[in-house]
């Protein structure tokens, strides 16, 4: 594949690797179909929010006989307490997620893989019986996987309990409880032990969202880099030096078949200070308030980017990172991208990337005087991406090591308490 020389320019900058990565087209393939299959709603068997589902949701699975499939399963009874009774329940729960995710039915039996009766299962404690089995998932499958419970009732005493299981980009999961070691997924039979070549392709194919990832984030940089950035109203001489790049990059936006709904965006107000204003060929942009100036990019695949300028019209200033200002701009940025992805209920998990662009010989400001100050030696600097799985996070937890890597590059050992507090 031939690159662009300039591209490959920015690309070595980013000292941990950051290269072009070509993507096969079997494996585009694969994951498009993923993508599809979720955005016309073959995710969710019972479509409608875990928390919105009610007994008469259940009801008409009976009514339409709605079969077990790589994304439903129903059990008559809760898992016993032996340990292969503990080993089968995981191997279900990381089948789900090693494959498309789905909702594990207990208290509903089947005959031939249909839904005969809902007979509900006893459970007197309802928080103590889920803390049982998110404790149960989280010690017994690696790495972690994200799931949701809900008991809904059938009559008094008596409930089913529905464990939905979210699709895993951080798949190949595997079951480790008491030294077990096995991969497992789905299909229309029910689930299955993955043998080694299938276990190759879904390392591979969870590999495809960091290269891709990696990808986007260069290329983006390289097009900052190079001054095209969106234009919302603000005079672009604001932009031009040193800027801090923050991308927020759910793992399912890196789908070839993924988009978001970018009309209901139009007049949107997503938390301090971004408002939405402008259509552009990638998406819509929205235009930060502030004494940082900044804009914030919403592409058609739900990743977002914000950028603040370290601009300063004093002249004196043009070479410094404010510290305590810039934590407190990264704070409302991060916190924008959250509300962006929660509004187009875009999965977890998510990468979060800060790049600073066009900052060598750039200094940090700390929150107290100091005259010998360190200089950024390099024009580029990636601090290496972190991943969330989840979005109820409070952003100091993310953005305090990333800051403390720029901090690093700033000869200082940490944030101090001011700076800290800003993040919070």
């Amino acid at each position: 594949m031939k690159r662009n020389t300039a591209r490959q320019g920015v690309a070595a900058g980013f000292a941990y690797g950051m290269p072009d990565f070509p993507v096969s087209p079997a494996r585009a393939a694969r994951c498009g179909s993923i993508a599809a299959g979720e955005q016309a709603g073959d995710f969710l068997m019972i479509d409608k929010p875990i928390e919105e589902i009610e007994f008469s949701d259940l009801e008409k699975l009976l009514e339409n006989s709605v079969a077990e499939s790589r994304k439903i399963e129903y059990k008559r009874e809760l898992p016993g307490g032996t340990g292969s009774d503990k080993k089968e329940f995981l191997a279900d729960v990381s089948a789900f997620a090693n494959t498309l995710g789905g909702d594990l039915l207990y208290g509903i039996s089947e005959k031939g893989g249909v839904p005969a009766a809902i007979g509900g299962v006893k459970i007197a404690d309802a928080d103590a019986e889920k803390q049982k089995y998110e404790s149960m998932i989280a010690d017994g499958i690696e790495p972690k996987i994200r799931v949701d419970l809900r008991t809904i009732e059938v009559e008094e005493g008596k409930a089913v309990l529905l464990i939905r299981v979210a699709k895993s980009w951080l798949s190949p999961h595997r079951v480790i409880y008491k030294g077990h070691g096995r991969f497992f997924a789905r299909n229309s039979s029910g689930k299955y032990s993955l043998d080694t070549q299938q276990l190759r392709d879904a390392f591979n194919l969870s590999q495809t969202a960091v290269e891709r990832m990696k990808e986007f984030r260069a290329g983006r940089i390289f097009e900052i880099s190079a001054g095209r950035i969106p234009y919302v109203g603000d005079d672009l001489k604001t932009f031009v030096g040193g800027k801090a790049v923050l991308h927020f990059i759910p793992f399912v936006s890196l789908t070839p078949a993924f988009s978001v709904d970018l009309k209901s965006m139009q007049g949107k107000k997503h938390g301090d200070p971004l408002y939405i204003t402008a259509n552009n060929f990638d998406g819509v942009a929205g235009r930060g308030a502030g004494r940082l100036p900044s804009y914030v990019q919403i592409f058609r695949n739900g990743i977002v980017e914000s950028t603040c300028s370290f601009f300063s019209r004093d002249p004196e200033d043009a070479s410094t990172i404010p510290g305590i200002l810039f934590a407190k701009v990264l704070r409302g940025l991060f916190a924008n991208s959250l509300e962006i992805a929660k509004f187009h209920n875009i999965a977890p998990p998510a990468f979060v990337c800060l790049t600073l662009v066009e900052v060598k010989d750039y200094k940090l400001a700390p929150s107290w005087p100091l005259t010998d100050l360190v200089a950024i030696d390099r024009d580029v600097l990636p601090i290496p991406e972190t991943v969330i799985e989840s979005y109820d996070i409070k952003p100091a937890k993310v953005l305090l090591p990333l800051c403390n890597i720029l901090w690093n590059a700033c000869g200082f050992a940490e944030l101090e308490y001011d700076e800290k507090k800003a993040l919070e």
